[in-house]
């Protein structure tokens, strides 16, 4: 089993778990909910409290995506860990108006940086991108992903 803490903090960014019972929490995935696209490429129509009152290998984190100079939640990342927990992918969103800013960026790359720093066992980080998403496509090269196929990028533990 993989714990991970309520909040993590990153070099600019913190990761806020996911808290159904929090009405900021909700009202956060509710803005995001407005953005169809966005809701179908999470998945986040699966957010129900089972996702977060066991957490384990056979579920996804969800988490929050906040910057802390600016206080502001800019975006969601789910990990779903796989190959028991020597994998794990990310997907993630970054809100619209914080969007052609560098986030995808930050959170990729911090996240990569501090799941390899913490979790030993972790070999490897998927992202599945569209092939026509020049941005996220943009997004993981910038953070150290490299293509494994034609939507596929991975990051590898050195």
């Amino acid at each position: 089993m993989i714990y991970m803490e309520k909040r993590i903090q990153l070099k600019t960014l913190n990761l806020v778990k996911f808290d159904e019972e929090y009405q900021a929490h909700k009202d956060f995935i509710n803005q995001l909910g407005t953005d169809q696209e966005l809701v179908s490429n999470l998945e986040l129509e699966e957010l129900n409290a089972q996702n977060f009152t066991k957490m384990d290998l056979m579920q996804p984190y969800y988490f929050i995506v906040e910057d802390q100079l600016q206080n502001a939640k800019v975006g969601i990342l789910i990990m779903d860990f796989f190959k028991q927990g020597t994998a794990v992918e990310l997907r993630y969103a970054v809100k619209k108006e914080f969007r052609g800013k560098g986030y995808a960026t930050k959170i990729l790359h911090e996240v990569g940086s501090y799941l390899f720093e913490n979790l030993d066992h972790l070999a490897y980080i998927e992202l599945y991108i569209d092939a026509n998403n020049k941005y996220s496509i943009q997004a993981a090269k910038n953070a150290q992903f490299k293509p494994e196929g034609s939507s596929v990028y991975a990051r590898f533990k050195h």
